[in-house]
């Protein structure tokens, strides 16, 4: 997956061109399949997807550990926040995939990064193992890219404008 949605993004960048939404837009783009979801009573559940999307939530944390660690603007740092998480009336994070057996592992992630999985109360789940290597073999795939602020705008501008995903409700 991180190899096909470089190869796609590596074909268009270039370091000295501006970043913003005119210029990716003319970035190639990547079908990344589709989803099924069924609502139930204005609640949405996914039927066929999940792991997907649990995916692509790892990588948008790695991006969220990355913007901090860029130093890149407040509102930056928010908007890949929103497409992680939220809060619910208690405070208490409610990551938009929302399954519980993962929700501990992921938190975990988001506020820890790789240290999260030392900061694992408990057994773990088969799920929560598995977002536990995610994570690591993301952050090292990220590793070998060599990132600065110019590409790494571009591509997490690319990841949520030129990236595609289709959602089939049954």
């Amino acid at each position: 997956l991180l190899d096909d949605i470089f190869y796609r993004f590596e074909l268009s960048y270039q370091k000295q061109s501006d970043v913003d939404d005119s210029t990716i837009s003319t970035y190639d783009w990547y079908y990344l399949n589709s989803y099924m979801t069924n609502t139930v009573d204005g609640h949405v559940f996914i039927v066929d997807g999940q792991q997907r999307l649990t995916t692509l939530t790892i990588l948008i944390i790695h991006l969220y550990h990355m913007a901090l660690n860029l130093h890149v603007s407040e509102g930056i740092i928010k908007n890949i926040e929103k497409r992680i998480c939220d809060h619910d009336d208690n405070g208490d994070m409610v990551f938009w995939v929302g399954f519980e057996d993962r929700k501990i592992a992921l938190e975990n992630i988001f506020k820890h990064g790789l240290e999260g999985e030392q900061k694992h109360i408990g057994s773990k789940t088969v799920a929560e193992k598995n977002i536990y290597a995610a994570y690591e073999t993301i952050y090292s795939y990220f590793k070998t890219k060599e990132f600065d602020e110019h590409k790494y705008n571009s591509f997490r501008l690319y990841l949520f404008q030129r990236v595609f995903l289709i959602q089939i409700d049954v």
